[in-house]
């Protein structure tokens, strides 16, 4: 235990970590290998996810970043015993850290705790008639989100949110055109 003669070491490689049993980061849910897998940036343009690059954003920006540790000796215990909640920290504890990045004006978001309106659909092709003719079919229909201003938007985001509509879940079309408009929320 820390302070009994025991300390926390930072092991580097596996050269490093042979002896020791300790906690290595394992994959967070939802991530892929485009997104995150073991390390969740929360603004992924300020400090990216996994590697942890910094960006010196303009504007003091607060970054929370998110991994799951579990214990690489008895983790295989919360498997074998799945009702044992002692066992099931060892498998997998969500951690979490949140720093405050400083921006090159030394200022504030203005955005901060704003939000924006987006407005989207998702349109596609039905299969070819016998004339070869496809027909437009709504896969999401026109949909208004409310975001925070203050986040990075892109229009996989966004796609990603109207697809788990439960009307763009019934549908079996999933190729379309997204259609993305964004508005600060007076002007819309």
């Amino acid at each position: 235990m820390y302070g009994q003669g025991y300390a926390v070491n930072w092991c580097y490689s596996s050269e490093e970590a042979a002896g020791h049993y300790g906690f290595v980061f394992s994959e967070l849910p939802g991530g892929t290998e485009n997104t995150y897998r073991l390390l969740k940036s929360s603004k992924p343009s300020v400090i990216a996810h996994e590697n942890l690059i910094l960006t010196q954003p303009e504007y003091n920006t607060k970054v929370t970043i998110s991994g799951r540790l579990k214990s690489e000796r008895f983790a295989r215990y919360a498997e074998r015993y799945p009702d044992n909640s002692d066992y099931a920290v060892l498998a997998g504890l969500d951690v979490s850290a949140t720093v405050n990045v400083k921006g090159t004006t030394g200022l504030d978001n203005p955005n901060e705790g704003k939000t924006i309106t987006v407005t989207a659909k998702v349109t596609g092709v039905s299969a070819s008639d016998a004339d070869g003719n496809y027909t437009e079919q709504s896969v999401a229909p026109l949909t208004e989100l409310t975001l925070p201003a203050d986040e990075d938007t892109t229009a996989e985001s966004v796609l990603e949110q109207l697809m788990t509509l439960p009307v763009a879940r019934t549908s079996k079309q999933m190729h379309g055109v997204l259609r993305v408009r964004r508005c600060p929320m007076a002007a819309c």
